[in-house]
């Protein structure tokens, strides 16, 4: 904790030098003492942060009240430290005919239930005032839990307002078809395991092979370099001047390229059938 607040002492002073704003406000309140309020402490930031989230979230209640019917995309993911959260986002169209979605909030998860999943969005729909009555779609991935028919979190969202209509995560479906094409083939999956399947990765590899190679060389080269970094390096431009790591990269950036600009499609085409409601 002393490292970081000492990292944090040193930046300030470093914006400082170039900013005369904050420069005037340290000489003015830097190391006063208790009772003086000089908004340079270490957990200050918190403070704002806090500040700033209740801020926006007010903006968006705001422009939800003008916009009256949204629909509701909850998902949960897990934090830096494998803490599972609920994501709760709603979508909702502008007055001037511009679609928004707005993140909102990241709640600990109470657990993977449908009925303990439901009890988190109704507890924060209700305590922020957002009446469950004007949700008119929703929007989840499709394990059971999320969109079972009988017992899943649309059914029972759906059970507080019928007019809910759910549409299944389209971007999740196409991640899966992709997932699954690149598991059929051995070739595939290691070239994935070696380079991920991300589209901005496999964009940057296309992009950037001649200098990924060459620094590569750099490090191979030098006789400074620790060994086990060079060995390292050596295996990975070996990898890399075979013909089939370079096919699979020409390949597989046109595809995931194909599936980047039908995630943005199907994002519209969502889009348009909330506003349809």
């Amino acid at each position: 904790m002393n490292y970081w607040k000492a990292v944090l002492h040193r930046v300030v002073e470093l914006l400082a030098k170039f900013d005369p704003f904050i420069s005037q406000h340290i000489e003015k309140y830097g190391n006063k003492g208790k009772g003086i309020p000089s908004y340079l402490s270490s957990t200050i930031y918190e403070d704002l942060l806090i500040l700033m989230k209740n801020g926006i979230i007010k903006i968006i209640l705001k422009e939800l009240k003008i916009a009256k019917y949204y629909s509701l995309i909850v998902d949960s993911t897990p934090d830096i430290a494998n803490v599972d959260q609920l994501v709760i986002a709603l979508r909702y169209v502008l007055p001037s005919g511009v679609p928004s979605k707005r993140f909102l909030i990241f709640i600990l998860n109470s657990g993977h239930k449908s009925e303990e999943m439901s009890n988190v969005v109704m507890d924060f729909l209700d305590s922020h005032n957002i009446p469950i009555e004007n949700v008119r779609g929703q929007s989840y991935d499709n394990v059971r839990n999320m969109s079972g028919q009988y017992s899943g979190l649309q059914s029972r969202i759906k059970s507080f307002n019928s007019f809910a209509e759910y549409v299944p995560c389209s971007a999740h479906s196409l991640n899966l078809v992709g997932t699954c094409a690149a598991e059929s083939c051995s070739s595939t999956s290691s070239f994935f395991i070696n380079w991920s399947a991300c589209f901005d990765a496999c964009h940057a590899s296309f992009n950037s092979y001649v200098f990924i190679v060459e620094n590569l060389h750099s490090i191979v080269d030098n006789q400074k370099e620790k060994a086990v970094y060079k060995v390292k390096a050596n295996g990975l431009l070996a990898r890399l001047k075979t013909l089939e790591t370079g096919l699979m990269i020409c390949l597989w950036n046109s595809i995931l390229n194909n599936f980047n600009m039908l995630q943005i499609k199907n994002y519209n085409r969502l889009t348009l059938i909330f506003i349809q409601y």
